[in-house]
């Protein structure tokens, strides 16, 4: 499945969907008296019986691209969609990341050629100058998806931009020679504290640091297909929290205060969302709550990102 090219956050004041050509979707007005015949979301939860209520604030906001559509939206862990955009969150600049990823992925001293490529196995080229991979929170790890092919770095990356490629040794679901040789490593930005995190047949890539940078999500198909897994930052083992299903569970992302985790599972074609919460942490170990449907459509994307 192809996703479409991820557009750029537009930081707004409200969300509007639109339901035009579609009677399915529900739409956003000031008054419920002004949509006929359509469902329609409102600032009271009276004034709407059975139906989503569009609110203010959540903690535990989570972010999405729409399915089909250009945009990004705003849900609570239930589906309930939030008058809310993410701001985008800068990491500090990395005047040695094209030294460090050559060090981490290449095991080169030498500055290498860097080339992007999507978990599709897209090809977008060399990254800009401010292109920056998965920044921990906190500034002080990046987490690199990436092997050596032949004298250049892969570093699998959800990018933005226009694809010039695509390669023909991937799978995002499956076994291929090309996409099989993709690793997960973190190291600090000073270069120091190089930790392979992945090691196993398959392809490790989309890491997504927690809010408190001291575990990663990640998405595999180690096990024949794409299934989500979250890793303390440095250490093993990986616990599976997609369910193992047959399956494939793609776009792993936190909720804004990492209180739950959050992914797509492509089922007939669609992009079903579904949510876990996080009871706590035991031994660096995750303990997550039961898997629930969030009934909407759409692609989990990191917050602020």
């Amino acid at each position: 499945m192809h996703r479409r090219l991820r557009v750029l956050l537009a930081v707004t004041s409200a969300l509007l969907v639109t339901a035009c050509g579609d009677p399915g979707r529900p739409t956003v007005v000031a008054d419920a008296e002004d949509a006929i015949g359509l469902p329609t979301l409102v600032a009271d939860a009276e004034d709407a019986i059975g139906l989503p209520t569009l609110v203010a604030d959540a903690e535990d906001a989570i972010a999405f691209e729409l399915f089909e559509e250009d945009g990004v939206a705003v849900m609570t862990p239930d589906g309930t969609l939030l008058d809310l955009m993410p701001g985008v969150v800068q990491a500090n600049p990395w005047p040695r990341r094209d030294e460090i990823i050559s060090q981490v992925c290449g095991s080169s001293f030498d500055v290498l050629p860097i080339l992007l490529v999507s978990p599709d196995g897209l090809v977008f080229g060399p990254p800009k100058p401010d292109w920056l991979p998965a920044i921990s929170p906190n500034n002080v790890f990046a987490a690199i998806a990436c092997f050596l092919d032949g004298d250049t770095v892969v570093v699998v990356d959800d990018h933005e931009g226009l694809a010039t490629g695509v390669r023909d040794d991937w799978s995002r679901s499956g076994r291929a020679a090309g996409s099989d040789q993709v690793e997960l490593r973190i190291v600090n930005v000073d270069g120091s504290q190089i930790h392979e995190v992945s090691r196993n047949v398959g392809a490790d890539w989309l890491p997504r640091w927690s809010p408190d940078s001291q575990h990663i999500l990640f998405e595999s198909n180690s096990d024949g297909n794409s299934e989500i897994y979250v890793i303390k930052a440095g250490g093993w083992p990986p616990q599976n929290v997609s369910g193992r299903q047959p399956v494939n569970n793609l776009y792993p992302a936190w909720s804004r205060d990492g209180n739950f985790v959050a992914f797509a599972r492509d089922e007939w074609g669609k992009s079903v969302m579904y949510v876990r919460p996080v009871l706590g942490t035991e031994n660096g170990v995750k303990q997550m709550g039961a898997l629930a449907e969030t009934h909407k459509l759409g692609y989990p994307i990191p917050w602020g990102e």
